[in-house]
C-alpha cells in the first residue's frame, strides 16, 4: 500500500475515533467555522491563504476547537510523499481533535470521501 493512502487512511481513522463526544449531550461542529489549511510540497503552509509556522498554526487551531469548527484540508501533490510538515500540520490538527475534511483541489471546491472519490462540496 502506498505510503500516502496509508497515511491518509490512518489520520482519517484518528480522527473520527478522536474527534467523537464523550459525553450524551452531542454538540454538532459549527460548519459555519471553517479553518482552511494548505500545505505545499515546499513545506510552507497556509491557513485562510496566509502563511504560518507551526506555532500559528497551532493556535489558529485551539481558536478553532474553542468556535468548535471544522477543518478543511488541502495538500499539493497529494499523491507524493508528503513533507515533514504536513505530518506536523496533521498531527496539531488530531491534538486538537478537529474534524477535517480532505480536499484534492487548492480552491477547496471537493472533498475526498472514505475510498478516495472526488465528491464536490
Amino acid at each position: 500500500m502506498n505510503k500516502c493512502v496509508f497515511a491518509l487512511v490512518l489520520v482519517m481513522a484518528l480522527l473520527s475515533v478522536g474527534c467523537s463526544r464523550k459525553n450524551n449531550a452531542q454538540i454538532p461542529f459549527n460548519e459555519n467555522e471553517i479553518l482552511k489549511i494548505s500545505v505545499f510540497k515546499s513545506g510552507e503552509i497556509k491557513a485562510d491563504g496566509k502563511m504560518v509556522s507551526q506555532k500559528d498554526l497551532d493556535i489558529l487551531l485551539a481558536t478553532n476547537a474553542q468556535r468548535n469548527g471544522v477543518i478543511w484540508y488541502y495538500r499539493e501533490a497529494g499523491q507524493e510523499e508528503p513533507p515533514p510538515q504536513a505530518m506536523e500540520a496533521l498531527h496539531l490538527i488530531i491534538k486538537h481533535k478537529r474534524p477535517i475534511s480532505m480536499s484534492s483541489k487548492p480552491d477547496f471546491s471537493d472533498t475526498i470521501d472514505e475510498k478516495g472519490n472526488s465528491i464536490p462540496r
